[in-house]
């Protein structure tokens, strides 16, 4: 049974390389980490021994260091389509704050890899906040998704914008007026 190589090429997943590595120094009773970490770095080929080359510069490693940086070197986040659809897609429910949706939105943005412009940025925060908040944004010149939040939390805030009642309150009086 052999290592299996990891060309660094995008198609592969540093993790699942790690674990087969793993799997097959369990059969081989392999326990010896200096021997692993020997063992690993004849695994690596082409875009991943180059990064190895330079990032060991000469020096051994220890294993843990090895995998850490591999998995942060090689490891692909979610594709970015996926990343995108689910920008795209992302909703305040019904019931959560602005802030609590701010921090959600943050945690996905801060899972994608690649540039998303200021402007990008505000428009899908701006597109997923619930109606009674967006709407009233989208007539505004808003520069920034900071200035979108804190609006936004302005209007929550306000007696309108805190629940549903003040908004059909403000619907009602508008339907009963006589022109």
């Amino acid at each position: 049974m052999r290592l299996p190589m990891f060309h660094g090429n995008g198609s592969e997943d540093p993790q699942q390389h790690w674990f087969l590595c793993e799997a097959v120094w369990r059969v081989k009773q392999v326990t010896d980490a200096n021997m692993k970490a020997n063992q690993m770095v004849t695994t690596f080929r082409d875009r991943a021994l180059n990064w190895f080359m330079k990032f060991s510069g000469g020096q051994p490693k220890i294993l843990n260091e090895i995998q850490m940086t591999l998995i942060v070197e090689f490891k692909k986040p979610k594709s970015e389509s996926q990343c995108i659809i689910e920008l795209k897609e992302i909703k305040q429910m019904n019931g959560e704050s602005t802030w609590d949706f701010d921090q959600r939105f943050k945690v996905l943005m801060g899972q994608v890899s690649f540039e998303i412009s200021d402007a990008q940025h505000k428009e899908w925060f701006i597109a997923a906040l619930l109606p009674h908040i967006r709407v009233p944004l989208t007539q505004q010149r808003i520069t920034s998704q900071e200035e979108a939040l804190e609006i936004s939390m302005k209007l929550e805030a306000s007696p309108i914008g805190e629940t549903g009642v003040g908004m059909a309150q403000i619907h009602n009086q508008l339907a009963n007026l006589n022109i």
